[in-house]
């Protein structure tokens, strides 16, 4: 009885499988983009990079041939890394993004406590705006930041996420301060960021060329380690500058072999300055360094701010006229800002940028060659450092331009990097966008019809239609599989169509569109051209027959290994 459902079976088996196999459809692979649709925004800071050493490196000056280089830019006050890479991230001065220092003091409470030594606030607590990663992130963007130092996270904004997050491990950073470390240990700390960042670029090309947009924000911490240790006039200074851009050379060098670079933007600039100190010029003691003794009889405290500058919360208010002119007696000041005008002042924490719950009542900065607290051989902080180099690079930027002497901030790279992602501005980004420097706009639509064609024939007729609008004067260009069909003339709006004949099989089309011989927009698309085909019914019954007969002679032998087992039971 079981023998007969057995065979019974195995006939349905063969009639089913025989169904089947008489169809044997062909396959295609997924389709492969050959140029980029997405894009890639970079922001690559040189921390501590001072321009009046760098702009003479040949490595430096190298990269103004992939874009513009902004001879005027300028930093935020003070000019120091964590209220510098919050400007840079949040699009704004610290009195929008609340944060004016890595540490400060709520200035109106010290006021109306009883304490002389106030309670301080992380940059976390000083955070009122929005950085450009939240907003990225809150749009579909891939983010990653990999920097050199933990207090970076600032960038990420109160929300603290990111998809790639990498920090530079202790184990690198061991040292940085001592003028003895070995030069080999401080070109590890950059090659350990750039090889990060290749590893994440590679890891999102395939999805960037899908269509994906992604951005990465670069700290190279070597150079403002270096420059504090031994100085920007140092040979160290210069070994890890030069390194420092070799490292982001083959950055883009690595940018382009993925096949990105016509949609990438590409910042590359500093944070700050470093000018030139001595510790025999540090006019604090090691044992306070939060009370200067220039302002004797008058209760204060003191926060320096990367040593050339430093914030003053006064304990009473009233005493802000004194305390400015006992620091204009001192001589030793080369701009003081103050939380209300005085005339003898440089002007207002507002004037500046400046006026946070949480910058001082008095902003000071130090002559050259004068710090504050840190016993080291560079320093910044002060408006001699403000002053900062800022490349606009990648295939978006016009090639017409390579040089601006227009006056820029670090607070209009965010802006900008939106205006290029297509994310909306936040009202709290003060910074201007640049993306007038950008290569002419284009909007492209690529339609094929039909784009799958059943073949009754050894070829099978298509359409394309190629339409859109052109800032500029263009040249476009049809290709199929390579070969190119069309190319015309095009400006302004513009409709383009071309007929093709196409043999069985997969085939690509790729549109793009040329300003100045670069390529400003493009896009690929699939032809499937399918022929269905049979195989003769006697070869199915064949290897069904096989298949099904190897199953049959099975199962006499299992049945008797069950009744076997049965037995012995």
């Amino acid at each position: 009885m079981r023998l007969k459902i057995v065979r019974k079976t195995s006939l349905l088996i063969l009639l089913v499988l025989s169904y089947v196999l008489y169809y044997v459809p062909l396959t295609f692979t997924e389709p492969q983009h050959s140029i980029c649709l997405g894009r890639l925004a970079l922001i690559i800071v040189v921390d501590g990079a001072e321009i009046s050493i760098v702009n003479g490196l040949e490595e430096f000056n190298l990269l103004k041939n992939y874009g513009i280089y902004f001879s005027n830019a300028y930093t935020v006050l003070p000019s120091a890394t964590t209220p510098a890479h919050t400007a840079l991230a949040y699009g704004t001065y610290p009195n929008v993004s609340g944060v004016v220092y890595t540490y400060a003091v709520d200035r109106e409470e010290y006021h109306v406590t009883k304490e002389d030594i106030p309670k301080t606030v992380s940059w976390y607590d000083q955070i009122m705006s929005e950085s450009i990663v939240e907003v990225a992130r809150e749009n579909g963007v891939l983010t990653a930041l990999i920097v050199g130092k933990e207090k970076l996270k600032v960038m990420m904004g109160l929300n603290q996420v990111a998809d790639v997050l990498k920090i530079l491990p202790s184990e690198l950073a061991y040292g940085v301060y001592d003028p003895n470390l070995p030069i080999e240990a401080r070109y590890r700390q950059d090659e350990w960021i750039i090889n990060e960042t290749i590893s994440v670029i590679r890891s999102w090309s395939e999805l960037i060329h899908s269509g994906e947009y992604a951005l990465v924000i670069v700290n190279l911490p070597a150079l403002d380690w270096t420059g504090h240790a031994c100085g920007p006039e140092s040979e160290e200074y210069y070994l890890v500058a030069r390194h420092a851009f070799q490292q982001v050379l083959s950055l883009v060098d690595i940018i382009k072999a993925e096949g990105l670079w016509n949609n990438t933007l590409m910042f590359v600039l500093a944070d700050h300055g470093m000018s030139d100190t001595k510790p025999s010029k540090m006019l604090l003691p090691s044992k306070d360094k939060h009370h200067w003794g220039v302002l004797t009889g008058i209760r204060h405290y003191l926060i320096d701010t990367g040593g050339t500058a430093a914030f003053i919360y006064l304990k009473d208010k009233r005493d802000l006229e004194k305390a400015v002119k006992l620091i204009l007696k001192s001589n030793l000041a080369d701009a003081i800002y103050s939380i209300s005008p005085i005339n003898s002042v440089n002007g207002t924490l507002e004037d500046v940028g400046l006026n946070s719950p949480f910058a001082g009542d008095i902003f000071v900065s130090l002559k050259n060659g004068y710090q504050f607290s840190y016993p080291n051989e560079g320093a910044h902080g002060g408006v001699s450092t403000q002053k900062i180099f800022m490349f606009m690079l990648g295939g978006v930027i016009s090639s017409k331009l390579t040089y601006s002497n227009e006056i820029v901030s670090i607070v209009d790279v965010a802006p900008t990097i939106c205006e290029f992602l297509g994310l909306p501005i936040p009202e709290s980004f003060k910074g201007k966008t640049l993306n007038y420097f950008f290569a002419p706009k284009v909007s492209l639509k690529v339609s094929i019809s039909p784009s799958v064609i059943e073949l009754t024939d050894s070829y099978a007729e298509s359409t394309i239609l190629v339409n859109g609008s052109v800032e500029v004067p263009s040249k476009l260009y049809i290709y199929v599989d390579e070969e190119e069909i069309k190319s015309s003339d095009i400006s302004g709006e513009f409709s383009e169509t071309v007929s093709i004949k196409v043999e069985e099989g997969e085939h690509t089309v790729l549109v793009k569109i040329l300003s100045d011989g670069k390529v400003i927009g493009g896009a690929t698309s699939k032809i499937f051209a399918v022929k269905i085909r049979y195989l003769p019914l006697p070869w199915n019954l064949i290897y069904a027959s096989i298949v099904i007969g190897v199953l049959i002679s099975l199962i006499p032998l299992v049945l008797l290994i069950i009744n076997m087992k049965r037995k012995k039971l």
